[in-house]
């Protein structure tokens, strides 16, 4: 499991992308959920990380 201080840690060292056009915004928190739920479930898990593309 992540920690809920290194996913925000992360989230501020993202690198931005930015399409023309494009405003900032923030997540909203049920994105923010939305998100760290898939982290848990799919993208920390041994399979997902250990997987061969």
């Amino acid at each position: 499991m992540i920690a809920a201080g290194a996913l925000a840690s992360k989230r501020q060292t993202a690198i931005k992308l930015v399409a023309p056009g494009s405003t900032d915004s923030e997540l909203w928190p049920a994105e923010l959920a939305q998100a760290e739920a898939l982290v848990e479930s799919k993208f920390a898990t041994d399979e997902w990380q250990n997987r061969v593309p």
